[in-house]
């Protein structure tokens, strides 16, 4: 299941990186590089929720294993399923390009459900919520601040 969840929300992150891209981009090649750096920068946010919250709470989720965290956490993050279909539906049938809107709430979301679904598991700890919720915020300003610095030497 955890390589499913993972799959999943790398997929949609992907997605919504391409649609972004080709709203700040210009043409095919600006467009796989945006995609390729925002997958990067996925896979860097949700190994930082991860890795920021066995480090918030070595005792409880050591004995997990990264593995487990990780899959708490991308189970978390599923909620960017619905966000990803929106996206695709507003880009390309109503031609309304708000994609980053999109991104944005779909790491806010997925940073607060993935806290949640780790807290579940993990006894109710309220830190893993806030640890998740603070490194979502900081996920979501990098991902503005790339897009922005993105235009400016795509432009």
């Amino acid at each position: 299941m955890r390589i499913v969840a993972s799959l999943l929300v790398l997929g949609c992150f992907a997605v919504l990186a391409w649609l972004n891209g080709r709203v700040v981009g210009e043409g095919a090649g600006q467009v796989a590089i945006y995609t390729a750096i925002g997958f990067a920068l996925t896979l860097l946010g949700v190994a930082a929720v991860t890795g920021l919250n066995l480090a918030a709470d070595p005792g409880t989720l050591g004995p997990w294993g990264y593995g487990a965290v990780w899959g708490a956490v991308v189970r978390g993050f599923l909620v960017v399923l619905p966000f990803t279909v929106m996206a695709l539906l507003a880009q390309l049938v109503y031609d309304w390009p708000a994609a980053q809107a999109f991104i944005q709430a779909s790491i806010m979301t997925g940073g607060a459900a993935a806290g949640a679904e780790v807290m579940r598991q993990a006894g109710r700890k309220t830190r893993y919520l806030v640890v998740s919720t603070i490194v979502a915020f900081v996920f979501s300003g990098v991902w503005v601040v790339f897009t922005y610095a993105f235009q400016k030497v795509a432009g």
